[in-house]
């Protein structure tokens, strides 16, 4: 017998539809409110909003539909919670990680360090709405990313990348099944093998100035806090972790980037596709698995999911 687990799963079937401003409006909203909106949040408030709701749907043990009723009956009301609870039971999706990535591209372009007006979340999760819609419609691919047999599988770019971020996205993982990769790949088997006689922990601190495994415990310490909610990295987050307060300081100091950092990518991504919110726009963000000084002052915050950290810290894991 073969496990349910084991079941092959069609591309198809992972993908899932978001809800848009036009969903409530019968049209899309002007760009322009959402910038409007967004020049009136402090961007930290922005990054730990999309932050907190990016972990909450990675939870491995998260019911997708129970997570978006709560973020129904937190942002909406009457009329609105009404129709937005439809669509949940129609099993469409507010909560995206696609969505709140391009958020958060935005609200580095758009908000300011901080702001004199208080913080309103469901004026956000509107902006959110908007940005879904500037999803759905999508800009022309430049034409060097035109379809071809060998590049897009014949399918129309758009199409395909529509089907591999749902593929990514909605696939399921097993943060237990990369720990043991990252150990049996990085720490038994490439120890004494990347080079003959080089111990490869110790070419990483020759290379980095870090612990191989301070890097290793920093950063599943931050995926298993992370998905329970507790997105702001503070003094005692590694408290009993088995590393020391200066290692951990070095490490988040090493992984995190600041406003500057995120901005110098996403205006090089810019000059080559234009400021895009689409899906081949999420890169600059999710480049960087924290957001450090300049963006949420003084703490780091979570900015990405997970799952992305396997291309950023654990190779082909």
């Amino acid at each position: 017998m073969v496990p349910a687990s084991a079941a092959q799963v069609s591309p198809y079937e992972l993908m899932q539809t978001y809800v848009t401003a036009s969903d409530f409006l019968g049209g899309p909203p002007p760009s322009q409110d959402i910038i409007d909106i967004l020049s009136r949040s402090a961007l930290s408030d922005v990054v730990k909003f999309a932050a907190y709701w990016l972990n909450r749907v990675e939870h491995p043990g998260a019911l997708a539909s129970l997570i978006e009723r709560q973020y129904v009956d937190m942002y909406f009301a009457d009329d609105t919670h009404r129709l937005a609870s439809t669509y949940v039971q129609q099993g469409r999706r507010f909560l995206l990680p696609q969505l709140l990535l391009n958020l958060t591209k935005a609200a580095l372009a758009f908000c300011p360090d901080a702001s004199d007006e208080a913080f309103n979340e469901a004026h956000l999760a509107i902006a959110m709405l908007g940005v879904a819609d500037m999803l759905e419609r999508g800009e022309d691919f430049p034409t060097d990313w035109s379809a071809d047999e060998h590049g897009w599988g014949g399918l129309p770019p758009k199409l395909a990348l529509e089907i591999t971020t749902n593929l990514y996205f909605n696939s399921s993982y097993d943060e237990g099944g990369q720990v043991g990769r990252f150990k049996r790949i990085w720490l038994d088997f490439a120890e004494s093998n990347v080079m003959p006689g080089v111990s490869f922990s110790e070419l990483f601190r020759a290379t980095t100035g870090l612990s191989l495994l301070a890097v290793a415990t920093v950063r599943f310490t931050i995926s298993s806090r992370a998905v329970n909610g507790e997105i702001v990295v503070d003094s005692t987050y590694f408290a009993g972790a088995g590393i020391t307060p200066a290692e951990a300081a070095a490490v988040l100091e090493f992984l995190s980037a600041d406003r500057a950092a995120i901005m110098g990518v996403l205006t090089e991504e810019t000059k080559r596709f234009g400021f895009q919110l689409d899906i081949l726009g999420i890169r600059a963000i999710s480049a960087f698995p924290l957001a450090g000084r300049g963006v949420c002052n003084p703490i780091v915050a979570i900015l990405v999911r997970p799952r992305v950290w396997r291309t950023l810290l654990l190779g082909c894991c």
